[in-house]
């Protein structure tokens, strides 16, 4: 198992250092008796397979090192294809983590993925992607095949996965008093999460619920627009977008995007598009299905009081909106001195409930 030292040898190389405070009975001797991952216990055996993301360049690198230092595994990293140009950059950075043996990184595509996963030696995967990818590695490459082997229970992988697989992330805005500047402030929130990474992001918001009776409601989803209106576009580099944002956006939204390409399907960039009082109802994908592009929907419950919106609210999300990767809440400012919230359990939201 890798000892956190090694961690500081990899920044040594580079001229960087570090500057560690630890408690007084922390000692250089037994620095090895108090770290996450005992460094006096047997590896786990075999590798672990990360499948690394293709939208964060961190994310690959932090699953890696999570692998390493917090379950004493070794790990073989392959690149996903959209930021495959980092492996050298990693192999630069993490070079005495390699020289040491614990550390590999490989690149291409799914029959390069589908080749490590049968290794006898890769005795486990993880994966941050989508669940389209997941399923047709747990269940099977066809459609026909997965619904057989779901309703069998008899999965095509034998082996132990970890995933993280996305989210129709929801921003719930809970009505009351709020100043002008706070609505503008709380609407800047939810543009930066919508546009962040030109929207390549399982935790950007892609749902906003809203109540149906509050009076700012109009004013302030006006102000998102607004926001959203003078952020300049960007690249839609992830693949599919183009085929994603016709499926999600508006009609109108469509006649606004710039020239896509024919051939390669991939838009030079995609406007940021806010669909205002969707019906679940009509357009159920828009809640059950991960655009992974930058459409964020908006919906709004009926709800006589503050208090009975949010548990609404959380009911709706928890059993109508897909995923459980992550959720936001606004809140206003006197909202938590309401004696009668005391009820609410705010466990049920599950935004931590995430490997």
């Amino acid at each position: 198992v890798m000892p956190v030292r090694g961690l500081f040898d990899a920044l040594n190389f580079y001229g960087f250092s570090a500057l560690v405070r630890m408690l007084p009975e922390v000692t250089a001797e037994n620095l090895d008796d108090y770290q996450t991952c005992d460094s006096h216990t047997p590896p786990a055996p075999g590798i672990v397979l990360v499948l690394g993301a293709g939208n964060v360049s961190s994310i690959p690198i932090i699953d890696a090192l999570t692998k390493m230092f917090h379950e004493g595994q070794v790990v073989l990293l392959k690149m996903n294809p959209v930021n495959a140009y980092l492996g050298p950059i990693f192999e630069r950075a993490l070079s005495p983590l390699i020289a040491e043996g614990y550390l590999r990184i490989i690149d291409g595509g799914g029959d390069v993925g589908a080749a490590a996963i049968a290794q006898e030696q890769v005795r486990s995967i993880h994966i941050t992607g989508s669940i389209d990818t997941h399923d047709a590695i747990v269940w099977g490459p066809t459609s026909a095949e997965r619904d057989r082997r779901k309703r069998e229970n008899r999965p095509l992988l034998a082996k132990p996965i970890t995933s993280e697989l996305g989210n129709v992330s929801p921003w719930i805005v809970v009505p009351g008093q709020y100043t002008r500047r706070q609505l503008r402030f709380q609407a800047e929130n939810i543009a930066a999460s919508i546009t962040s990474n030109a929207s390549f992001n399982c935790v950007a918001t892609k749902l906003i619920v809203t109540s149906r009776n509050w009076p700012d409601r109009e004013r302030f989803l006006d102000f998102v627009q607004e926001i959203l209106n003078r952020t300049p576009q960007r690249q839609a580099y992830y693949p599919g977008a183009a085929e994603r944002f016709r499926r999600f956006a508006t009609d109108n939204a469509l006649g606004t995007a710039s020239e896509t390409s024919q051939s390669s399907s991939i838009a030079t960039t995609l406007p940021w598009t806010l669909r205002r009082d969707i019906n679940p109802r009509k357009s159920p994908h828009l809640l059950r299905e991960e655009s992974f592009v930058c459409v964020c929907a908006e919906t709004s419950l009926d709800a006589a009081t503050p208090l009975e919106f949010l548990r609404e609210a959380v009911d709706f999300v928890n059993n109508e909106v897909w995923g459980t990767l992550c959720v936001a809440l606004t809140i206003p400012s006197g909202f938590h001195r309401v004696t009668e919230c005391k009820p609410v359990s705010y466990t049920h939201l599950r935004a931590h409930e995430t490997t």
